[in-house]
């Protein structure tokens, strides 16, 4: 396997820049704070470069607050980063690191990726049971997966992927 370098240089380009604030604003165009991003986004995105070609990107303290979900009909604690520039800089460095992601993935992880879901993974297991390829199918959840990675594994383990520091 090849490591992959040069994503934070791909990071620094203003284009790359502006199509993560665009990608960070969807859904949110109509709040004041986005808009105002949004309506001067040359010069934010400029400022975000310089940020990070600086290398003092300081990340505020997110919020958290607890919401019960109705589809699982369980608690979930959300953490809510600002959206200037945290939420900007979480979308650079997953659209960057996409690529490297998806290159090893198993096809059929569905949580959280896109132009796949709940609907592809449903449809793959009724295939494979309608066609005799599956006797059993289990569904699994990690509780609260995020919150138990220790960092310096998950560091680790990209490194193992990722030349860039």
């Amino acid at each position: 396997m090849k490591r992959v370098g040069h994503l934070y240089e791909t990071m620094c380009d203003i284009d790359f820049i502006k199509k993560a604030i665009r990608n960070a604003a969807k859904g949110k165009t109509d709040r004041a704070y986005t808009r105002r991003i949004i309506d001067d986004i040359d010069y934010y995105a400029q400022e975000l470069k310089q940020m990070l070609e600086a290398g003092d990107v300081q990340l505020s303290p997110s919020q958290t607050c607890v919401i019960f979900d109705n589809s699982c009909r369980k608690q979930r604690t959300i953490t809510i980063p600002r959206f200037y520039p945290d939420q900007i800089i979480h979308w650079l460095v997953i659209t960057a690191l996409q690529p490297v992601i998806m290159r090893g993935m198993y096809r059929y992880c569905c949580g959280s990726i896109p132009n796949r879901g709940g609907i592809d993974a449903k449809a793959y297991v009724e295939t494979a049971i309608h066609d005799g390829k599956m006797r059993y199918c289990a569904k699994l959840d990690i509780s609260k997966f995020f919150d138990s990675v220790r960092p310096s594994v998950l560091l680790d383990m990209w490194r193992r992927k990722i030349k860039d520091g």
